[in-house]
């Protein structure tokens, strides 16, 4: 059996200077300026104008089934996806669909009132 011959000596790695901190970003909402994302009953219509839900350019009238609380982080919790069916002027029906939609909108929302 032979022996692998010896590894060379190989330099020192020169220690990588200290990083200074980031200053801290004061225009941005910490996590106790942002409302809380609330829980919408199922039923709830909202009444959302078009800057208030990404992607669709308009306003949009929305019966919420489900408010995704489990991916809302994903957007610092300023924005939450809402699964519902879209509803025309007269509240009929136009299809499901899901709202990525601000959670300032909702604040002071109120749902279906049951007995």
């Amino acid at each position: 059996m032979t022996t692998p011959p010896a590894a060379p000596d190989l330099p020192a790695v020169p220690a990588l200077p200290a990083v200074p901190a980031l200053p801290a970003v004061s225009d941005r909402p910490t996590a106790s300026d942002l409302p809380t994302v609330p829980d919408l009953a199922p039923g709830t219509v909202l009444q959302l104008r078009q800057e208030d839900w990404r992607y669709g350019g308009h306003p949009l009238r929305l019966r919420v089934e489900q408010v995704r609380h489990d991916i809302s982080h994903y957007y610092r919790d300023e924005w939450v996806w809402i699964v519902g069916e879209r509803l025309d002027g007269t509240g009929l029906t136009q299809g499901r669909m899901e709202a990525l939609v601000r959670v300032a909108a909702l604040v002071g929302v109120v749902g279906p009132v049951t007995h």
